[in-house]
């Protein structure tokens, strides 16, 4: 009986041999950024060898049971393409943001971007640009989480970084405006963006992330977020790359004491888009959530791998994963919280809720516990369904016709996420794209 992920494959016109994803192969045809420090050229050294030690994953992994891994075999898996000058839109207006910087095919577009808003003990600039210039402030920032087990193609992107944007905030320095950052794709090639997000103490900031693009290509990203004691962090993504991409993503997050991270991502696009996360709660009363709306359709695959570690008393974390599936879409989820032994008083929820719009469509949820601590309150759970079929016939008794009626209950459903998201802006910004999505369906007629 062949896996899901081979089902979906085939069903997806891909090829089915084994991926044959070869360490060396990714490594031969990368293009990383010569020069930088010392400590970069180490850490780049060790990503490699552990590369080249433990290889890539393959089906019969865990964690990649359910991944079509040959859809990277079509790919020109290391070097970047020219950087183009596609259109690189915006969620947000200039008067609505504290800056912008813009990345075409993992490049910096200086033109593209607006610096001009940014207050004393805040610094946004491409990585690139730093790791040459100040490194000094990079070390003990860059790759300090990257030793996290079983992300290789998060060890790929430390050995092929050339770019990216780092944002460094003083100790009691308030970004009242989000930060937008746009990564358009075009073409066919790879890059590995890298993100470094280091809050100081008491500090607070938001980032609004867009992946677009055109084309067949490969976006394999790493997000590192330090959140020092009291830190507020509110981080979005939205995910919307071209229908043939492949958006791969990691994020990595170390919270102090009291510090809180407010997640959220959007993710419409992509032939197959993973997003991973592994978060350490390593300081009391430090908080995570991390949220997630997902609208597939086609032949898309979507995937959320969490791992949130509660390491001390006190700490909090909730998820929540809600979407729909249209046509032949899938939808893979596996969250694990982790309770450490002396991590008393910690709380825990976990939740993915899909709707199906099609009876092809197909999820795999696995939400897992692991509590090695008592007095502890943690929760999981999953439901899949369709469509409430009392609330579509109100709608439809009243001259509401069927794609405007399921459009109205699928927005309902999703806004119970959006509308968590604690800027205005931002959410509105979230609203305005999914209500795009779903006129996008009513114009096909599916």
């Amino acid at each position: 009986m062949p896996s899901s992920a081979m089902r979906h494959e085939r069903a997806m016109g891909l090829d089915l041999t084994p991926p044959g994803l070869s360490a060396e192969r990714f490594l031969s045809e990368g293009e990383p950024l010569a020069g930088g420090p010392a400590w970069l050229a180490a850490l780049r050294q060790q990503a490699t060898l552990r590369l080249r030690v433990e290889g890539l994953p393959a089906n019969d992994d865990e964690g990649w049971r359910q991944t079509p891994l040959a859809a990277l075999k079509r790919f020109p898996l290391g070097g970047r393409a020219a950087a183009v000058a596609t259109p690189a839109s915006s969620l947000l207006r200039a008067e609505e943001r504290a800056a912008r910087l813009v990345f075409r095919n993992g490049a910096l577009q200086p033109a593209a971007g607006d610096m001009a808003a940014l207050p004393a003990g805040v610094t946004l600039a491409s990585l690139a640009e730093l790791w040459r210039a100040e490194p000094a402030r990079l070390a003990g920032r860059l790759g300090r989480l990257s030793a996290t087990e079983g992300l290789p193609f998060a060890q790929l992107n430390l050995s092929l970084a050339a770019d990216g944007y780092a944002l460094l905030i003083d100790d009691g320095v308030r970004l009242e405006r989000p930060v937008e950052i746009v990564f358009a794709g075009d073409g066919e090639a790879a890059w590995h963006p890298r993100v470094l997000i280091a809050l100081g103490r008491d500090s607070t900031a938001a980032v609004l992330e867009c992946h677009v693009g055109r084309g067949a290509y490969l976006a394999n990203g790493v997000s590192e977020l330090l959140l020092a004691a009291g830190a507020r962090l509110g981080y979005c993504r939205v995910q919307d790359e071209a229908p043939a991409a492949l958006h791969l993503h990691a994020g990595m997050a170390e919270l102090a004491g009291g510090a809180r991270l407010d997640s959220v991502v959007l993710s419409l696009g992509g032939g197959l888009a993973r997003n991973e996360w592994r978060v350490r709660l390593a300081g009391e009363g430090a908080e995570v959530r991390l949220d997630e709306v997902f609208a597939l359709r086609g032949r898309q695959q979507g995937e959320t791998i969490s791992v949130i570690e509660h390491l001390a008393p006190h700490t909090g974390s909730a998820q929540v994963a809600k979407g729909v599936l249209d046509g032949h879409a899938r939808k893979v989820f596996q969250g694990k919280i982790a309770v450490a032994s002396g991590a008393a008083k910690a709380a825990g929820s976990q939740l993915n809720k899909t709707l199906l719009l099609s009876r092809t469509a197909e999820v795999a949820s696995k939400p897992e516990l692991e509590i090695n601590c008592d007095d502890v309150q943690c929760s999981h759970g999953a439901a899949v369904g369709a469509l409430d079929e009392d609330q579509l016939f109100y709608l439809r008794s009243r001259g509401v016709p069927l794609l405007q009626a399921q459009a109205l209950l699928v927005d309902g459903f999703l806004d119970q996420v959006v509308e968590t998201v604690a800027l205005p802006t931002v959410a509105a910004a979230l609203r305005a794209r999914i209500a795009a999505w779903l006129a996008e369906r009513e114009g096909n007629g599916t």
